[in-house]
């Protein structure tokens, strides 16, 4: 997720390698489709990480683009703990 857009449009970055002159693809950095901002992953993951306690420690919902549900929907997280919990059903 971009920490800057909040959308779920982080791809690896593309460059030309020197010395083969072929596209190759970054590892450490990625760039959002949407608003072009490149970003190291680590650095933006921290940013993510620290923006979802900030506002869990404010009492705010969670972010639907963190939350996963059917189709990509967005989910109650107290449904989400529930349904951690009755994991032993998915076995039958």
């Amino acid at each position: 997720v971009c920490p800057l857009c909040q959308r779920r449009s982080l791809k690896l970055m593309e460059v030309v390698d020197t010395f083969s002159r072929r596209m190759v693809k970054l590892w450490s950095v990625k760039r959002c489709e949407e608003c072009l901002h490149h970003w190291k992953r680590d650095h933006a993951a921290a940013m993510n990480i620290r923006d979802l306690g900030l506002k869990e420690q404010a009492g705010l919902d969670r972010p639907r683009v963190f939350c996963f549900g059917q189709d990509g929907d967005a989910m109650d997280v107290n449904a989400q703990a529930g349904n951690a919990m009755n994991m032993d059903l998915w076995d039958e």
